[in-house]
């Protein structure tokens, strides 16, 4: 298995067993991101639809204090609809792209990248992008 391979067991799995940049979602969250600590995958694992409310990333490069160019990866770890939603709209859409519900697969995921403001959605697989 290569390094950086890590297989989540249903039932078994636990925060510890993952690197400290990944972050195992049991419920609903709000992610807070002027707060910093910032995971770069959140593994959605809620037994149902979880609720994920992604504050808008901090416009401006890294150096000066924003948050441009980070990516945050989303990934279902149930079986489930889930939600993450966004107020701005991802890929700066507005009102008719401020949510991202997965297909109800394991699998399911996206990535989006930080990008003045916004949050751009830069891989999907089975995920679809709405009001």
């Amino acid at each position: 298995m290569p390094i950086g391979t890590y297989i989540l067991r249903k039932y078994e799995s636990k925060q510890s067993d993952l690197p400290a940049s990944q972050l195992l979602v049991a419920g609903d969250l709000t992610v807070d991101t002027t707060r910093g600590g910032l995971y770069s995958t959140y593994i959605l694992t809620k037994g149902s639809a979880a609720a994920i409310t992604l504050g808008a990333p901090i416009a401006g490069k890294p150096e000066i204090g924003g948050q441009d160019g980070i990516q945050i990866k989303f990934v279902a770890g149930s079986a489930q609809a889930h939600v993450v939603s966004v107020a701005a709209g991802f890929n700066g859409g507005g009102a008719g792209t401020v949510t991202a519900t997965f297909a109800g697969a394991l699998g399911d995921s996206f990535v989006a990248e930080a990008y003045n403001g916004n949050w751009y959605v830069i891989f999907n697989n089975n995920v679809t992008l709405g009001a």
